[in-house]
């Protein structure tokens, strides 16, 4: 997510332990005159630029070319509740509107409750647009703890669509491989745009195959058509969020998703809410229509409908109990 351009690549190491990173602390550089070029046309899947290969040298530490005493960033991804400061929905609107600083807040893309426990099942949870993981705190409260452990995607949703789906299945697939963190089963459950992102993750996630740990697709309220007024909008918008332009109905992004089905052994489950003060068809966000486009709605093992407002239907307890009854469908 770096502006195109030509980088050159330091790595720096606290060597002295002093929590500062120095300047006469560099351990590895790429080769002087051979910047690294970054631009969509060098990346794969619009995310990664190939780097290369640096060779760190610990006991030899050089001097860099300019001035540096920068202290490092611990990051922290286990949380002891939701309600915690770090997810308050004001990151949500900034993950709308300045995607770059909800990334600099966040330092990475999931978040967990609890020690990662490779025996339970894994419930990967995706928030809609201008959301944070503090959304999903009724469902998380529903939860069998014993068998399910909830990690969270959070994530500027201001950005590319494609992007953001991109994202998530690179790093479910990451933390498939990390030692210590192989994944048994799991469950995506994502709620409004999120579902979208989803749906994309889905297919980067399952272009070679469908993983052996995949078990299910869960959403809500999602916008599986797309949104009339952001078409209109990006029609007439001299500026446009980047994610308005994906779920903008009849997108580019819609139809890419849509050219490729859903894995036909991952069972996929379709909750839509249909209260709307006004009368219109919807929930008062997502029309009804959209939420249940033809292209998504045949693929649903089962399709749920709830007397829900967009953002209520994740604090219904009758939503909440139908989706525990749900997960206990999967087996261990």
């Amino acid at each position: 997510m770096a502006p195109e351009g030509d980088y050159d690549i330091y790595v720096f190491a606290d060597l002295n332990g002093d929590d500062l990173f120095r300047d006469d602390e560099l351990v590895g550089r790429t080769t002087p005159g051979k910047p690294i070029p970054v631009g969509r046309k060098y990346a794969e899947d619009n995310i990664l630029v190939k780097g290369p290969t640096l060779r760190l040298d610990l006991d030899h530490p050089q001097k860099a070319d300019f001035p540096l005493a920068v202290g490092g960033i611990t990051r922290k991804s286990r949380y002891a509740s939701l309600d915690d400061e770090f997810f308050d929905p004001r990151y949500g609107t900034m993950g709308l509107y300045r995607p770059m600083e909800l990334l600099a807040h966040t330092q990475g893309p999931f978040f967990q409750l609890e020690d990662y426990d490779p025996h339970k099942t894994l419930i990967l949870f995706v928030h809609g647009v201008e959301g944070t993981p503090q959304d999903w705190k009724y469902i998380v409260e529903g939860l069998d703890r014993k068998k399910f452990q909830p990690w969270f995607y959070f994530y500027p949703s201001g950005l590319p669509l494609e992007k953001l789906g991109n994202t998530l299945a690179r790093s479910i697939m990451l933390l498939d491989q990390t030692p210590g963190y192989g994944i048994s089963n799991l469950i995506i459950v994502a709620h409004s745009m999120g579902g979208l992102v989803a749906r994309a993750a889905i297919d980067r996630l399952c272009r070679d195959g469908k993983p052996r740990y995949f078990r299910m697709y869960i959403s809500f309220s999602s916008p599986y058509g797309g949104i009339e007024e952001a078409r209109e909008g990006v029609k007439s918008a001299p500026a446009m969020v980047p994610c308005w332009i994906d779920v903008a109905s009849d997108s580019e992004f819609l139809q890419r998703i849509y050219s490729t089905d859903l894995p036909k052994d991952v069972p996929f489950y379709l909750f839509f809410g249909y209260r709307n003060k006004s009368g219109a068809s919807g929930d008062g966000t997502i029309t009804l229509r959209s939420q249940l486009d033809d292209r998504i709605y045949v693929k649903a093992v089962k399709t749920y409908g709830f007397d829900a407002t967009h953002v209520g239907i994740l604090n219904d307890a009758s939503v909440r109990k139908v989706f525990n009854e749900i997960l206990e469908t999967v087996e261990p």
